[in-house]
């Protein structure tokens, strides 16, 4: 609780804030030496030697502040003495017109509300029970005749011109000075407000022109990509002169890592895509049968030599759904390369399918590695590896996974994961029927 009081009060190392509180000290000073002037010098008030100590405490602390800030030592401590010592001179103006009866107790009101507006919660709770504390000593003090007993203002002179125009002063002060420190902290954030929406704009519009670059620069990848996957072929087929088993293994090589490689660069230009707001559904009937079919039999290439079993489980009764083919299968896709990437040789993968009341459900399970609680949570997130070290095992950039939530929410599905370390992960994607109406108008297009 003290460690937290602690950051909280040096929070307020701001010069501004310790430079009001000189300037508020030394007329605070100055307005109880004119009322002590008033008070004895018309004979209203006996002098009394705690006037002078109160006078000269406070001159000292706010000349200390002042030192401080100028130097830039101990500010903070300092000024934090000198608007103690503000309450501490407030309680003396209190005691010197009444006590208990005085009409100028809401100068403690005044003390708060600028504390308020210009510091924070603890330093405004802080000084406000202090001035209570003040407030009750000064009182029990007076009432156990420790203290002398003042008679009010009213009481000086009656209510003549002089009291009613000291009234009115004092409470054109009381109404003025939170309204003048209101007033210039309103207009200090609406500043702020305009300068952060025009700081917003600029940030969201260099977000668009960001995404827009990746769009354009992974369209541009796929196409060199594509080239060196047909010239593999090519040479493989032996269509620019006889090939050995080792040359045509090593085209099969650099084919199967270009396909890799151009996997990746699809996974940025569909994430580009969508953050430029340009990724569309193209809806058509999609069957969930052969989708899951065909991802287990593309799987082959993607094993890389790994010795896996993958099998492939669909209901009879899982039913046609309206929806985007293209993402549907780029979703069993990578949660599929997800799973192989994870699981060690001799493990098992399953790509289930099953009907839901108003959807399907896809599954993909395997015995891989498992992700611990802690990580469990952010595997969706956008470039995020459970292993992000530079030589960790497995290889990505950290977006399957992102782009499989993305794509599964754009088509007004979800998807979850669950695991358990060295026994394997399980990752669901529900789908809706129908995907119409999960998306604008404009970003639909029919096939």
């Amino acid at each position: 609780m003290i460690r937290t009081l602690l950051a909280e009060l040096a929070k307020l190392r701001d010069p501004r804030t310790l430079k009001f509180g000189v300037i508020s000290g030394y007329t605070l000073t100055a307005c109880f030496a004119l009322l002590v002037w008033i008070a004895v010098g018309t004979g209203a008030v006996p002098w009394h030697w705690m006037f002078a100590v109160l006078l000269g405490a406070k001159l000292l602390t706010n000349t200390l502040a002042l030192i401080g800030l100028e130097l830039d030592r101990f500010a903070l401590e300092l000024g934090g003495i000198n608007v103690a010592m503000d309450a501490v001179v407030m309680t003396g103006a209190v005691w010197a017109t009444g006590d208990v009866a005085s009409p100028i107790v809401a100068i403690y009101t005044i003390e708060v509300s600028v504390l308020a507006l210009l510091t924070n919660l603890t330093c405004t709770i802080l000084v406000g029970a202090f001035a209570l504390v003040l407030y009750i000593g000064m009182a029990l003090l007076v009432s156990h005749g420790v203290l002398p007993r003042f008679p009010t203002p009213v009481e000086w002179g009656g209510r003549n011109t002089t009291y009613f125009a000291t009234a009115i002063a004092f409470t054109a002060f009381v109404i003025a000075a939170p309204t003048i420190y209101t007033a210039g902290l309103l207009r200090r954030l609406r500043q702020r407000e305009g300068a952060l929406e025009a700081k917003t704009l600029e940030l969201v519009d260099a977000g668009k022109q960001k995404a827009q670059f990746m769009a354009n620069i992974t369209h541009e990848l796929r196409t060199p990509l594509q080239g060196i996957m047909g010239l593999s072929d090519l040479v493989a087929k032996n269509v620019y002169g006889d090939t050995s088993d080792k040359q045509r293994t090593a085209m099969t090589n650099i084919k199967n890592s270009a396909k890799r490689l151009h996997a990746m660069i699809d996974d940025l230009l569909q994430v580009a895509m969508h953050d430029a707001g340009k990724l569309e559904v193209k809806i058509t009937t999609v069957d969930i049968d052969d989708v899951i079919k065909t991802a287990g039999a593309t799987a082959q290439w993607l094993l890389a030599g790994k010795q896996l079993d993958i099998a492939v489980e669909v209901s009879p009764a899982v039913p046609l759904i309206t929806s985007d083919r293209t993402k549907v299968n780029q979703i069993v896709l990578n949660l599929l390369s997800n799973a192989i990437k994870f699981t060690p040789d001799g493990g098992k993968i399953l790509l289930r399918a099953r009907p839901l009341v108003d959807g399907v459900e896809l599954e993909v399970e395997d015995t891989g590695v498992g992700i611990t609680a802690d990580e469990l949570g952010r595997v969706f997130d956008e470039f995020y590896q459970v292993d992000g070290s530079p030589v960790r095992e497995y290889g990505g950039v950290g977006l399957g996974l992102a782009l499989v939530k993305r794509l599964a929410e754009l088509l007004g599905g979800t998807v979850r994961a669950t695991s358990e370390v060295s026994r394997g992960s399980t990752f669901t994607v529900k789908l809706p029927l129908d995907s119409r109406g999960a998306q604008p108008a404009r970003h639909l297009r029919a096939v």
